[in-house]
């Protein structure tokens, strides 16, 4: 249970820090473009902390 805490927690806490970074992009003018990609980049940063923070619990299991 406390992996999946932790886990979602650093998933949350990481797409936050990407939200406040790229708050100030502006892509060709336009508001929806601009929103797209930003919703790509933090859909794809969740995945790969979440990935990674699964497979680090999977190595610290072995050992």
């Amino acid at each position: 249970m406390k992996t999946i805490d932790l886990n979602l927690s650093s998933t949350i806490l990481s797409v936050y820090v990407l939200l406040q970074i790229t708050n100030g992009l502006n892509i060709l003018d336009n508001w929806f473009i601009t929103e797209l990609i930003r919703m790509i980049i933090c859909l794809t940063v969740a995945m790969v902390i979440s990935i990674l923070l699964r497979k680090l619990e999977r190595l610290l299991k072995k050992s």
